[in-house]
């Protein structure tokens, strides 16, 4: 009973019923372009396109004409390449997502890397994707061409030369926008120059009534190193804007030139901004932090992990750290559970005990709060009392509310437990047998970075489950030829036995079937119904394939004799003789047991019950008789006995 865990951060998504998954890899099915041809040739509207690690030369644009998923394989970091006028063209009203790919604009002097093909409104999202080496705007709109959404997040944007998201109308018509909605979240952007008056997140509309004509919206970004005449982040005369939570930040004083945002109107709250410029007026600014360093580890080299002491610590209207969360310095978790569902079973693989605790909001939620598991060594018949293990070998705790897991370095636990119990349990319809453990357990594991979880199970009632034995029920049918209907003088009652052999020389038969079925001794059963028999009071058995016994809980039968007399005959078994008292009938019906199994008992022609069976224990004369001691004879129509010339009457008593 190996219990294993595995946690996967995944994105998930709304596929087509009949949705495809495709799996490519850098020399298969060509030696390149092999993402363009399997969008191309093989995806329908709603595939994933599955990318494997490598490099991909992709010579000339990918159409992006329909909904599709191009994502990197689990634990794969995909390098796409595009030629120096190659780009992904959004098309056709096609909703795109790309997840984990890293696009090399460097080694073709790449110019775009996503752009709008025609007006047909496509959206784009762009999950945990880096983009380097470009030299033109790598997200951007194309004069007139409209996007209607494109939603950023988890992305790594650096060494660019121009815009990472450009999207701004090139005609002064009233209306004219390229972007209906852009979304920026948990994302850098480092060490980029852009055109003047341009920025590194751009959004804009023409004509004097556009303050309505799209929304930006930008949380828990850092932005890093803007060259030039330019601006951090610019909406261009709309209105819809929020921008929270981000730092923007120039390696020295450009004072002079840089607008850490542009924007004419929104909100703007708890921004950090650095040698830069004042904001532009027209938004509403709440909690901003100005001119203030936000103390990175080592911005020259790329590292804008945020130092001891920076002011941009807890300083978020999540109460959370301001920029990118992928340059949060690692803060040690100190939870604590009161687990209300607990496994305690040994493991035959690992031999030793596993131990899982739960902490539901409610027990049947599908996800917990909280989850420790650990291997905790241990005998397999002894329950652990106290555990002290530094270094634990394998265990982890995880918080679903938080969204993390640790693999855990040291446990210290102590338990307090009962006596093994079962009981019959039932889930989706079916019975098993529950052996199970009450008690409490309480202590501590800890991971290698300090993250601590805290077990307070105290309650006496914490019920540890141990193991499942599936209760496998089976409906057997027995059609008896050997039966027996004996009244049982201590039960008070009678007690009826069937049996049905294969062959009467067998030594056991196929099955058995015996119950309590009446309490009058002057009267035959008729009709036997029970719902509720008390322990041990009947009972079916299986010899074959193997000897299970059921113990009933109900019983239904019907009896029919041909008469109510009892009839008697001399039988003889292993050289005695008996006096076998029976009467022939039927009987059908049934027994059943609490966990489902039943025993059906159907019969067609008449069965000798055996009543009663006595054995015939013969006289002293019988014996002398039998062995030519004495002599039968007939005198005067009487029974006479001869023995050593004398006369015997039949019950011994001599004659004169």
């Amino acid at each position: 009973m190996k219990k294993l865990f595995t946690i996967v951060a995944a994105t998930l998504f709304a596929f087509a019923a009949n949705a495809a998954v495709i799996n490519i890899t850098p020399d298969s099915p060509r030696e390149k372009d092999n993402i363009r041809y399997a969008v191309r040739d093989n995806v329908q509207a709603g595939d994933t396109v599955v990318v494997a690690n490598g490099t991909y030369a992709e010579s000339s644009s990918i159409e992006l004409n329909k909904d599709v998923v191009i994502m990197a394989a689990e634990g794969a970091t995909p390098i796409v390449q595009l030629a120096s006028d190659a780009y992904l063209k959004l098309m056709n009203a096609g909703n795109v997502q790309l997840i984990g790919l890293k696009f090399d604009g460097a080694t073709n002097s790449t110019q775009y890397a996503i752009r709008p093909y025609d007006n047909s409104k496509s959206s784009v999202i762009v999950e945990g994707c880096e983009f380097y080496g470009f030299t033109k705007n790598i997200i951007t709109g194309d004069g007139t061409k409209h996007t209607d959404s494109v939603i950023i997040n988890n992305c790594y944007f650096h060494d660019n030369t121009r815009s990472a998201v450009y999207f701004a109308a090139s005609t002064d018509t009233e209306g004219s926008h390229l972007c209906d909605y852009l979304k920026v979240t948990n994302t850098t952007i480092a060490n980029t120059s852009t055109l003047s008056g341009a920025a590194v997140i751009d959004i804009r509309s023409n004509g004097s009534a556009e303050g309505e004509l799209n929304k930006l919206y930008v949380d828990h970004v850092t932005i890093y190193g803007v060259a030039g005449y330019d601006r951090g982040i610019q909406s261009y005369k709309s209105t819809l804007v929020t921008i929270t939570n981000s730092i923007i930040v120039e390696p020295s004083d450009n004072a002079d030139y840089l607008y850490p945002t542009y924007c004419y109107g929104g909100t703007i709250s708890n921004v950090l901004s650095f040698n830069t410029k004042n904001h532009r007026s027209g938004p509403t600014f709440t909690g901003m932090i100005e001119s203030t360093d936000p103390l990175f580890v080592d911005a020259a080299n790329g590292d804008y992990t945020l130092g001891e002491g920076s002011p941009a610590l807890k300083a978020g209207t999540d109460g959370k750290n301001l920029g990118d969360p992928r340059w949060w310095p690692y803060e040690p978790a100190a939870l604590e559970m009161t687990p209300n569902v607990a496994w305690l079973q040994w493991d035959e693989i690992e031999k030793q005990w596993a131990l899982t605790l739960y902490e539901y909001e409610k027990i049947g939620d599908d996800v917990p709060n909280y989850l420790l598991f650990a291997y905790i060594g241990g005998e397999e018949n002894v329950l652990p009392t106290t555990i002290d293990i530094d270094p634990l070998e394998e265990g982890s705790f995880m918080s679903f509310a938080d969204e993390f897991g640790v693999e855990g370095k040291s446990l210290k636990l102590n338990f307090t437990l009962g006596e093994i119990q079962t009981k019959t349990v039932e889930q989706a319809g079916v019975k098993s047998i529950h052996y199970y453990v009450i008690g409490k357990v309480s202590g501590e594991m800890v991971g290698a970075l300090g993250d601590k979880m805290t077990i307070n199970a105290t309650a006496e009632d914490l019920e540890f489950f141990i193991d499942d034995e599936p209760i496998i029920t089976v409906d057997l049918e027995i059609v008896p030829n050997k039966g027996a209907l004996v009244w049982n003088t201590e039960a008070g009652q009678w007690d009826l036995e069937l049996h049905e052999y294969l062959d009467f020389s067998d030594a056991l038969p196929q099955y058995s079937f015996r119950a309590l079925v009446g309490d009058n001794p002057s009267v035959l059963p008729t009709i036997v119904t029970l719902t509720d028999m008390p322990d041990g009071y009947g009972a079916f058995v299986s010899y074959s394939p193997t000897i299970v016994t059921y113990t009933g809980q109900s019983l239904l039968l019907t009896f029919s004799f041909n008469t109510a007399e009892i009839q008697s005959k001399e039988i003889e078994k292993d050289g005695k003789k008996y006096k076998l008292d029976y009467i022939l009938g039927q009987v059908n019906g049934s027994m059943e047991d609490a966990d489902g199994n039943s025993m059906t008992v159907t019969m067609t022609s008449d069965l000798e019950f055996t009543v009663n069976e006595e054995e015939i224990v013969p006289t002293a004369l019988d014996e002398m008789l039998r062995e030519g001691k004495a002599v039968k004879l007939i005198e005067n129509n009487q029974v006479i006995i001869l023995r050593d010339g004398k006369r015997y009457n039949v019950i011994g008593s001599e004659l004169k």
